[in-house]
C-alpha cells in the first residue's frame, strides 16, 4: 500500500523567507532534511515545458484528442509499453525548455546557497510522467541515495510542471527521515521501484501541501520520500534534478541523459 496515502498529512514547512538567508536555510536542511517553496521558478517557463512535453505526448496518441492541448487529459486505456515510453523520453530529454527549467537562475541561487560552493549539476534529469489510476508506476517510499549513490549531500529538486491538488496527487516527503542514514531498499510485487519497508515508512512524519506551477521541493538524497497516486483524469507531469557540490562523489551514469546509454 502506498503508506503516505493513507495516513493524514501534515503541510510542508515553507522555507521562502528563508532564501535571502543561507545560515537558515542549511540549518533547515538539516534539520527537516527538504525545503519546500510554493513559488520559486518563472511560471512562464514551466508552462513552456509543459506544452512542449505535451505536445511530444499527442505525437505518440497519449492525450484525448478531443480536449484542448494545454488541459493534458489522458486518452485512458492501458499507459505505453515500454518502447514507447523510452522513445518519447528521448525526445524529451533533448528539449532546450528542459535543460533550462534545471538552470533557472532562482534555483541556482538557492542550491549554491545551500550547498555554500559551486554546484555541479547532474547531466541526469527526468521527466516523471504519471498516468491516471496507475498504481504500478506510483514510486514507494525511498531515499534518492538508494538510486543515485554517490555524495550523501546529493540535492533533488522536484518540480512540479502543473498545478497539484489532492486528486493529481504529487510527491509526500518525510521530515527528518534523512537523520536515519542509507535504509534497506527492495522491489516490492506492486511497483517496479525499489523501497523501504512498510514497517519503517509507517514510523515517518510524512509531508504533503498542493503544489502550484513555479513550486518547488528540494530534499536531501537520504529523505524518504514517495509519489501519490494520480486520480485525475489528466497526465501528471514533473521534473527531477540533481545538485552537489562540485568535486564531490558521483555514480558516473548520472553524467549521461536518462534512458541513454
Amino acid at each position: 500500500m502506498s503508506i503516505a496515502a493513507a495516513t493524514p498529512f501534515k503541510p510542508f514547512h515553507d522555507a521562502s523567507e528563508l532564501v535571502d538567508r543561507p545560515a537558515e536555510l542549511r540549518r533547515r536542511m538539516r534539520q527537516d532534511g527538504y525545503l519546500f517553496f510554493p513559488r520559486l521558478l518563472q511560471v512562464e517557463s514551466v508552462e513552456r515545458l509543459r506544452l512542449d512535453i505535451l505536445r511530444i505526448l499527442r505525437r505518440y496518441g497519449l492525450l484525448d484528442e478531443d480536449a484542448p492541448l494545454e488541459k493534458g487529459v489522458y486518452k485512458g486505456g492501458d499507459p505505453p509499453g515500454r518502447e514507447a515510453l523510452l522513445q518519447f523520453h528521448l525526445e524529451i530529454n533533448k528539449l532546450e525548455s528542459f535543460e533550462a527549467l534545471a538552470r533557472e537562475p532562482a534555483l541556482m541561487e538557492v542550491m549554491s546557497r545551500l550547498i555554500d560552493g559551486h554546484v555541479h549539476v547532474h547531466t541526469r534529469k527526468i521527466c516523471r510522467v504519471k498516468y491516471p489510476f496507475d498504481p504500478y508506476d506510483i514510486v514507494l517510499p525511498h531515499q534518492d541515495f538508494w538510486y543515485i549513490r554517490g555524495a550523501h549531500d546529493t540535492y533533488s529538486a522536484w518540480l512540479p510542471l502543473m498545478e497539484m491538488d489532492d486528486q493529481v496527487g504529487g510527491l509526500a516527503a518525510a521530515r527528518g527521515s534523512h537523520t536515519l542514514g542509507p535504509l534497506p531498499h527492495q522491489v516490492a510485487e506492486r511497483s517496479r521501484f525499489a523501497g523501504i519497508s512498510d514497517e519503517t515508512a509507517e514510523g515517518l512524519d510524512w509531508r504533503r501541501s498542493s503544489f502550484q506551477q513555479g513550486g518547488a521541493l528540494i530534499f536531501h538524497s537520504l529523505t524518504a520520500h514517495q509519489g501519490l497516486l494520480n486520480r485525475s483524469p489528466y497526465i501528471r507531469l514533473s521534473m527531477d534534478c540533481r545538485y552537489q557540490r562540485e568535486g564531490t562523489a558521483m555514480q558516473a551514469s548520472h553524467s549521461r541523459p536518462h534512458f541513454e546509454s
